[in-house]
C-alpha cells in the first residue's frame, strides 16, 4: 500500500512540475538587422497553455534600437476573442506590453505567438533583449507561476533606410497613476463618435464612464473609480480603453491604491 501512495504521489508530483514551469522564447533570436531598418522580435510559447493575459516589460539599447510599437500576437489576433492590447514605451531603453483576452468565456490556447515588438535599428552595435518582467494569467486570471524568458541579442549592421514617423491617433491620459480614490482622465483624438470602457484583468468591463463626440480638443473629467452600479472598485489594476467609429483604439492601464 505505502508504495503505491509513494508511486501516485511521485506521478503527481512529476504532473504538477510539468504545469508548474512555462518557458517562453524570443523568436527570431539574436537576430541582425541592417542599419536604418524595421524588424521585429516575438514572444512565443511553445506549450498547450491557456492563457487570458501576457504582460511584459523588456529592456534594450536605446542607442541602438528605436522602440516603434508593439501589438497583440497571432495567438490573440486569430483567436476571435475581442482584445485589450496595451504598448508603453515612455522610459528610454525599456518597454511596456501587454493583451488582456476579454470576457468570461475567452482565453487563448498555445502554442503560438503571443506578442510582437516592431523597432529600427537605428546605430551600428548589439543591443541586449532581457525580460525584467514576464506574467502570464490564466483564464481565471490567476497568475501562472514559475513562466521564463531567456534573454537574446540584436545586432545592426549597415544600410540606409530611416524609422517612419509615428502615426496620429486617439489618446487617453490618466493623472495621477497610480491614484487613489480617483484621477483625471484626459481624451484627445479626431473628431467622432467615441466609448470609454474600464475592464478588469479578468476581461470583464466593469464600467463606461463616458461615450459622446471627440473634438479637435482635449476633453478630461474625473473618474471616483465606481463600477457601473456605483459601488466603489477594490484596490488593483485596471485597463482603460478607449476606442471610436473607425476602428481606431488607444488602451492605458490604471493602477488603483487604497
Amino acid at each position: 500500500m505505502r508504495s503505491l501512495v509513494s508511486a501516485l504521489l511521485l506521478i503527481l508530483a512529476t504532473a504538477s512540475a510539468g504545469q508548474a514551469a512555462v518557458a517562453l522564447r524570443f523568436a527570431p533570436a539574436d537576430q541582425t538587422v541592417p542599419t536604418g531598418n524595421n524588424a521585429t522580435l516575438s514572444v512565443m510559447v511553445d506549450e498547450a497553455i491557456a492563457i487570458r493575459t501576457v504582460e511584459l516589460t523588456v529592456t534594450y539599447d536605446p542607442a541602438i534600437l528605436t522602440s516603434l510599437e508593439g501589438d497583440p500576437g497571432q495567438l490573440f489576433l486569430g483567436s476571435g476573442c475581442t482584445l485589450f492590447p496595451d504598448f508603453q514605451d515612455d522610459t528610454p531603453g525599456q518597454w511596456y506590453g501587454a493583451c488582456v483576452a476579454l470576457g468570461f468565456n475567452c482565453w487563448v490556447t498555445g502554442p503560438g505567438e503571443l506578442y510582437r515588438w516592431t523597432f529600427n535599428g537605428t546605430n551600428p552595435g548589439t543591443s541586449p533583449i532581457t525580460a525584467i518582467q514576464v506574467r502570464l494569467y490564466d483564464p481565471a486570471a490567476n497568475v501562472i507561476a514559475d513562466v521564463t524568458l531567456p534573454p537574446t541579442t540584436v545586432r545592426v549592421g549597415e544600410g540606409t533606410a530611416s524609422p517612419p514617423p509615428p502615426a496620429p491617433g486617439l489618446g487617453l491620459e490618466l493623472a495621477p497613476n497610480p491614484f487613489n480614490p480617483s484621477c483625471r482622465i484626459t481624451l484627445s483624438g479626431g473628431a467622432g463618435p467615441a466609448r470609454l470602457e474600464i475592464f478588469d484583468l479578468a476581461g470583464r468591463c466593469l464600467a463606461a464612464p463616458w461615450q459622446g463626440e471627440l473634438a479637435a480638443s482635449e476633453r478630461s473629467f474625473t473618474w471616483e473609480a465606481l463600477d457601473a452600479s456605483g459601488r466603489p472598485l477594490p484596490s488593483g489594476v485596471y485597463l482603460f480603453r478607449l476606442s471610436d467609429g473607425t476602428g481606431a483604439v488607444c488602451t492605458r492601464r490604471g493602477t488603483l491604491l487604497k
